[in-house]
């Protein structure tokens, strides 16, 4: 019998950091995922190499998609903006384009504060340029990828191996 209430037991305390785990792995997912500097207000650009609003006009090249991944360098590259690729005009924000560099726009952000690598006064990390065109080197310019997502926290693993913790 005393055998039998220990296993209830434990199997309980270990039920209750299970939900804990998955709660809180939840809750850090979410977080994540929701990553976003304040809101500032918005931001009116006087440049017209700066402005986003209608690039429709502009044709994407031809040697790079339309919708890109941009990457930072790092130890592997990290993806922190899906955008698309301008042809067009030969500055942003005023400064000239680089040699091997392409005018991109931000359309959805993945890491909100990683560095812009051409940063202005009103834009230093990309979670402020949505909406915004930004220079960014050929090279860390990508075709969408086709490789699985992967969850930041993968639970469902954890949990098939039940694991918990102490």
């Amino acid at each position: 019998m005393m055998q039998r209430d220990f296993e209830d037991k434990l199997n309980s305390m270990r039920q209750k950091m299970e939900q804990k785990m998955e709660e809180k792995i939840s809750s850090l997912a979410r977080a994540h995922q929701q990553t976003a500097l304040p809101d500032e207000g918005v931001r009116v650009s006087t440049k017209g190499s700066c402005s986003a609003a209608d690039p429709s006009g502009e044709q994407p090249p031809t040697d790079l998609p339309g919708l890109c991944e941009l990457y930072i360098e790092d130890d592997p590259p990290r993806l922190v903006v899906i955008g698309r690729v301008f042809e067009g005009g030969s500055t942003i924000h005023g400064v000239p384009l680089q040699p091997h560099w392409t005018r991109v726009v931000v359309d959805q952000v993945h890491d909100a504060f990683a560095p812009v690598l051409v940063p202005t006064t009103e834009v230093q990390q990309v979670g402020q340029a949505f909406g915004t065109f930004l220079a960014w080197p050929r090279h860390l310019v990508m075709a969408p990828s086709s490789r699985a997502k992967v969850c930041l926290f993968p639970f469902a693993l954890l949990h098939s191996y039940n694991f918990f913790f102490v």
